[in-house]
């Protein structure tokens, strides 16, 4: 009994494994009207039966459209359902294009092996970045195809069981799963070739570079390069000829009609054609140069005699490279544009058609030329590193690191020519460059520096002579001038700029002035006039009609600088001394009379208050008392109201002059201390209150 509930036990258990896997077994083809979330493993894990699987989901799935009444409505879901599922076993079966493998290294290498190896290693990287590329955009249009798909499905979940909306959603998700599945197996092959194709890059780099390493030369190789050398010489000859020919064709009348534009456009295409041409075989002329040097190099006793040729080779070489790496990018743009325009162009004239067949076809060759053109540029960048290589390796150590430096210098340096030698605008005929800008910004430079110098030994000169800091400064301030017109004026001339377009340039300057300027021209000639007429100093003690007064700093071309006692530094413009009123404390003379009022009560001695404040003035260290004609005096001014009012009249040092507020404050300090020492009256109003009687009787009637 114990026996037979064990066996049923078991049995209960093994049931339940038993009818999943018979469900794993057989799963129900999905149903675009009832799908589940996991609805795509029928496909995914069909594994054997894939294609099994794929026709009975496209009879489902064709069967379920045609029993409702949206067949019309589902038949293009239904399309893109039996495509794409149709390539699915194609797809997952591929595993990749395989590239061929890399040639074994052998012991020595020719020249022009090397460089077929170097090209093949160039078109290889070349077909890496390109299918690098495509993976990357592959890569993006999967994750957002799976987000549209995940956005579809949670709308159809949402639906009704019974919603007539469920078939047509369900036909687009599975129609969209399925183009996700076959571009996900097309990213999974691209990504097979992408990997083999690094391996392979990988390879041909260590074989280039073994390669580099290996390369031996012989006699009748330098004399097969000299003969190809005068063949492509010859063929640049004829193609010159022919260039010429074509441009002045593309440059002959230039009609109106709309034939007569697209001849034109031909012409100038065919010039484009030949001028790649011609910079292909330009290259291939350097890079054969450049082969000869490293042959003579490599050969023995010809390294010394070679040494300084092949460096102006190299540099030349240079040059070249990076002027025609510049027009081919042109030339590329023009015949794009040129593709672009005649992709949308429908005309019905038969000649018109017919021209732009030609334009078209020639548009096609100027991109093949410029595609060769940008291969020999290759070529020749590689040869240039060999050359560079072996004038370096010829040095020992020391003498090779020199030389690397100096020719990293050099193409350092003619990089940093063309590049300044490029016209960034033109004024007038004139073309203007990064050097010539430099140039007069150098020459304003040295001119701001000797100016500068100048004006410092004027101003040691002037410090060293009492009363000429003045003079000093305004020949100072007007050599500045001079020198920095004459700086612009020959910083012009550096560049090439017509001075006989001055003119016009003037003419521009006063309509700017009529507008705006005219309050910086005013200031400016009326600095020139303070400098010229010499009514204002730098030194000197101002005070403008405004109220402003200071020591004048420094005399500007728009303003003047003057320091007040409060070390409050003001810019006021030139203007205003000119045309305001202007108090100049230290013009003419260093000394200046002040006059302190001071009053005392009636009845006081007059000579006794004379005596005390004459006395306490000599005591003030700003009085002037080694002038006899300009002693201090005390004036009776006037009869108060309630004092007798007195004038101190004292004459100030020129020290004292440029401070005026601390003398007034220490005289009048020392005439009230001496007032008071001497028992003399200050003053000040009294009022006396008087009540009327009316007033007292008043308030006591009140009472």
């Amino acid at each position: 009994m114990a026996v037979r509930l064990t066996f049923l036990f078991l049995f209960l258990l093994l049931l339940p494994a038993a009818w999943a896997q018979e469900q794993q077994a057989s799963p129900s083809v999905p149903d675009p009207r009832n799908l589940t979330a996991d609805w795509w493993k029928y496909i995914g894990d069909a594994g054997a039966e894939l294609q099994t699987r794929i026709d009975a989901m496209v009879r489902q799935s064709s069967a379920a459209a045609a029993s409702g009444d949206y067949a019309q409505q589902a038949q293009p879901y239904l399309e893109r359902l039996r495509l794409n599922l149709a390539a699915l076993p194609d797809l997952k079966a591929q595993t990749g294009s395989m590239p061929e493998p890399v040639a074994a290294t052998v012991a020595e290498y020719r020249l022009r092996e090397v460089i077929e190896l170097q090209r093949s290693l160039r078109k290889a990287r070349r077909e890496l970045s390109q299918l690098g590329q495509v993976i990357d955009r592959s890569k993006a249009s999967v994750a957002a195809a799976q987000r549209r798909i995940d956005t579809l499905m949670a709308s159809y979940l949402a639906l009704g069981a019974t919603s007539s909306e469920r078939l047509i959603r369900g036909l687009q998700i599975m129609a969209s799963r399925a183009e996700l599945a076959s571009a996900t197996q097309q990213l999974r092959v691209r990504s097979a070739t992408y990997a083999a194709l690094k391996d392979r890059e990988q390879g041909m780099t260590a074989l280039v570079e073994h390669a580099v390493g290996s390369i031996v030369a012989t006699p009748n190789e330098l004399d097969e390069v000299a003969g190809q050398l005068d063949q492509l010489n010859t063929q640049l000859g004829r193609i010159q000829d022919d260039l010429r020919e074509r441009q002045a064709r593309a440059l002959g009348a230039q009609g109106t009609s709309l034939r007569d534009r697209a001849d034109s456009a031909w012409r100038a295409l065919r010039a484009l054609e030949v001028s790649a041409a011609e910079s292909d075989l330009r290259l291939q002329i350097a890079r054969h140069e450049i082969e000869r040097n490293w042959l003579e190099l490599y050969l023995p006793g010809s390294a010394d005699k070679n040494m300084t040729r092949s460096q102006q080779v190299l540099a030349n070489s240079g040059e070249r490279l990076q002027l025609v790496r510049a027009e081919l990018e042109q030339w590329e743009q023009q015949a794009e544009q040129e593709l672009t325009a005649l992709r949308f162009d429908e005309q019905q004239d038969p000649s018109l058609q017919r021209i732009n067949r030609q334009r078209l076809q020639t548009a096609n060759q100027v991109l093949l030329n410029v595609g060769q053109a940008r291969s020999s540029a290759g070529d020749l960048e590689f040869v240039r590193g060999l050359l560079q290589q072996r004038l370096v390796s010829g040095k020992g150590i020391v003498g090779g690191g020199f030389a690397a430096l100096m020719l990293w210098l050099g193409d350092s340096w003619a990089g940093a020519q063309r590049w300044g030698e490029a016209s960034l605008f033109r004024i007038g005929d004139t073309p203007l460059t990064v050097f010539g800008l430099l140039r007069v910004a150098f020459i304003l430079f040295v001119a701001i520096w000797i100016s500068r110098l100048f004006r410092h030994g004027l101003d040691r000169i002037g410090s060293r002579s009492e009363g000429t800091q003045s003079a000093f400064y305004t020949v100072g301030r007007l050599a500045h001038y001079v020198i920095i017109a004459a700086a612009i004026l020959v910083g012009l001339a550096s560049i090439g700029l017509n001075f006989s377009n001055l003119a016009i340039v003037a003419g521009a300057l006063g309509v700017g002035i009529g507008f705006g300027l005219q309050s910086i021209v005013n200031n400016f000639v009326s600095g020139l006039i303070l400098l010229f007429e010499r009514s204002l100093k730098v030194g000197d003690y101002v005070e403008l009609e405004s109220g402003v007064g200071g020591l004048v700093k420094e005399i500007n071309v728009r303003s003047t600088l003057i320091n007040t006692n409060q070390n409050l530094d003001i810019l006021v413009p030139n203007s205003e001394f000119v045309s305001g009123r202007l108090t100049n404390w230290t013009l003419k003379d260093v000394s200046r009379r002040m006059h302190v009022p001071f009053g005392v009560a009636y009845g006081t001695d007059k000579d006794k208050v004379k005596q005390a404040v004459l006395e306490a003035v000599k005591k003030v260290p700003y009085t002037v008392t080694d002038e006899p004609a300009r002693a201090a005096d005390v004036w009776l001014t006037s009869f108060g109201d309630s004092s007798l009012d007195f004038e101190l009249v004292v004459w100030v040092k020129q020290a004292s002059v440029r401070n005026p507020g601390r003398v007034h404050a220490a005289y009048t300090w020392a005439i009230e201390t001496a007032l008071i020492e001497n028992g003399i009256e200050i003053p000040f109003p009294q009022r006396d209150l008087h009540l009327r009687s009316g007033f007292t009787g008043a308030g006591q009637g009140g009472a």
